[in-house]
Formats: C-alpha cells, structure tokens, sequence
C-alpha cells in the first residue's frame, strides 16, 4: 500500500525515541548522520570479522603490546 507524504519519512524502528534523533540533529546535520551510520556500521563489521577470526585483541592488552613494541 503506497500513501503520499510530506517531509522526512517516519522512524518506526523498535527501541529508539524521537529524542534521539532530535539530539542528533543539533549535533550533526544530514550529510553528516549519515556519515557516521556509515562509519559506525564500518567499524561494528570489521569487529565481527576480527571476533570470527579470533584476531580481538582487549584495548589494555594492545596498548601494552604497542608500548612493548617501541
């Protein structure tokens, strides 16, 4: 069922509040949002991939190896 609408289309996603997107807006403008949902969902594939091939490292161990390492 396809209906006409004016202005951004509606979030209707589970768990998130208009609050949210309100406080991004003064933050960031459009261009930018999307940016970062891109860039957030960059980083969250490349830890899954590192947590499937057992390559995580705990920040506080990859710090100490990087000092060691100077």
């Amino acid at each position: 069922m396809a209906t006409s609408q004016s202005g951004p289309p509606a979030r209707h996603v589970i768990g998130t509040h208009e609050s949210a997107y309100d406080a991004l807006k003064v933050q960031f403008s459009d261009e930018e949002q999307v940016k970062l949902t891109l860039m957030i969902n960059i980083i969250n594939g490349w830890n899954r991939l590192s947590l499937g091939f057992g390559t995580w490292m705990e920040p506080a161990a990859a710090k100490a190896a990087a000092r060691a390492a100077a």
